[in-house]
């Protein structure tokens, strides 16, 4: 019982210290033009699935992903929405908006509680950096692959 609740409280602090580094900042509106970086707060009207979100605005839910990572198929992708859903569906969370993806998506991040949900989705092996060029999120999902955590454990 110990172990688990010193890894309980060691992966807490690593949120905590990731998250520390990227505060959001609240507004009121979601903007149809995005600027390179706005946060808000909003509300997470549903889970689209485990990298998309859709984001409740004035003129109804328009979904948004998830900037940084790519949740996969199959039973992993299942894990990562049911994550989502359980951290974010039908409640008011922090967003910083990062820009748009090909599809004219916004790409947002998230957070719950002061938590950055894709680095903890990285973190706990329910998601791929899609950015390789992002320090965070290479050494993220790096030490999540060496502990063997989600879907870098054993098949």
């Amino acid at each position: 019982m110990k172990r688990l609740v010193g890894a309980g409280l060691l992966l807490l602090a690593a949120a905590v210290f990731c998250c520390a580094a990227y505060p959001p900042v609240l507004i009121e509106v979601l903007p149809q033009e995005v600027p390179s970086i706005v946060a808000q707060r909003v509300f997470i009207a549903k889970v689209v699935s485990g990298d998309t979100v859709a984001v409740q605005t004035k003129e109804g839910a328009v979904n948004c992903v998830l900037y940084g990572l790519h949740a996969p198929g199959g039973r992993w992708g299942l894990k990562a929405r049911d994550y989502l859903q359980w951290r974010v569906e039908q409640r008011y969370c922090e967003i910083e908006i990062v820009g748009r993806d090909r599809y004219n998506r916004a790409m947002l991040r998230l957070y719950s509680g002061g938590a950055d949900i894709g680095l903890s989705m990285m973190a706990l092996g329910l998601a791929h950096a899609s950015y390789p060029t992002d320090p965070v999120f290479v050494l993220t999902e790096a030490a999540a692959q060496k502990r063997g955590i989600g879907m870098w454990g054993k098949k």
